[in-house]
């Protein structure tokens, strides 16, 4: 669903952890970062509005690198999200 506002807007109307890592049918060290993380990392701002409205923990540290989705934003150069995720 990465990219679909309205795909992760139903995830989330049916009970989906907003702040879940990974796939569950993954091994724990592939499960790695969160939603937030993702849509951060893609400069995907509506997106990141979106998580956060539902209740996206911006200070989660993904299990690779262990740093938050403000970090991914800074390493990927996406200015819009860092000042969205800083004014957080």
């Amino acid at each position: 669903m990465a990219g679909s506002q309205d795909g992760i807007k139903l995830l989330l109307a049916n009970g989906f952890d907003v702040n879940a890592k990974g796939r569950q049918e993954l091994p724990v060290e592939q499960e790695r970062e969160t939603a937030l993380h993702v849509a951060a990392g893609e400069g995907d701002v509506d997106l990141v509005r979106v998580l956060l409205a539902a209740g996206a923990d911006p200070s989660a540290l993904d299990r690779r690198f262990q740093v938050t989705p403000l970090q991914w934003a800074q390493h990927f150069g996406h200015q819009d999200v860092v000042n969205l995720l800083t004014a957080r």
